[in-house]
């Protein structure tokens, strides 16, 4: 798809923002990272790191929130309307490769739902961590630890920042500069 594409670099801290009233196109990341937020609680979804396409997924009418895509690292990004997008996976014969792909991330859809409510902080925490050391090293480096779980989580810092010291006193996880570098089997209960 790549050579009918124009692809912009854009500059960490660009935004595109989606609606329902404003959901026509689609961004297709060849280079760098995004992070996905709903307004107006300003609740990180996630970052994610190229290749992605984002904008894919319709917003159902009744929705009242915003969606803002915000480049998070230099990216390189290709913009087109929804309609262009579905006519080059038809003419490029792509429909298959794309329904594996809305596969993968419907079957994601269930674990983030869950790790966003979960009931207690500390569950939240955890499952935070072990989610941020999931992401790329490039991407987890950038990102201030307490910041990340909070903008999940809705949490207050202290009780946060109560956490993560408990852990790091119990060698559990390591946190240098607030970047998260290491986890030692963090425990289920707190």
């Amino acid at each position: 798809m790549s050579p009918r594409l124009e692809y912009k670099t854009y500059a960490a801290g660009h935004r595109f923002t989606r609606s329902v009233k404003e959901q026509s196109k689609c961004y297709i990341v060849r280079t760098g990272a995004v992070s996905v937020h709903r307004q107006p609680d300003d609740i990180l979804i996630d970052y994610i790191p190229a290749p992605t396409i984002r904008g894919i997924i319709p917003i159902p009418d009744e929705f009242e929130s915003l969606y803002v895509i915000k480049i998070f690292e230099e990216a390189e990004i290709a913009i087109i309307d929804i309609e262009i997008f579905d006519i080059l996976l038809s003419e490029l014969n792509l429909w298959e490769p794309f329904a594996r792909h809305m596969q993968l991330l419907a079957g994601l859809a269930p674990e983030v739902i869950f790790r966003l409510n979960s009931r207690r902080i500390y569950e939240a925490v955890r499952m935070q961590l072990y989610e941020l050391m999931a992401k790329p090293e490039s991407i987890r480096e950038q990102i201030i630890v307490e910041n990340f779980i909070r903008a999940k989580v809705q949490a207050s810092r202290s009780a946060v920042m109560h956490i993560l010291s408990e852990l790091r006193k119990g060698e559990y996880v390591v946190i240098e500069n607030g970047v998260l570098k290491s986890i030692n089997s963090i425990p289920e209960r707190f």
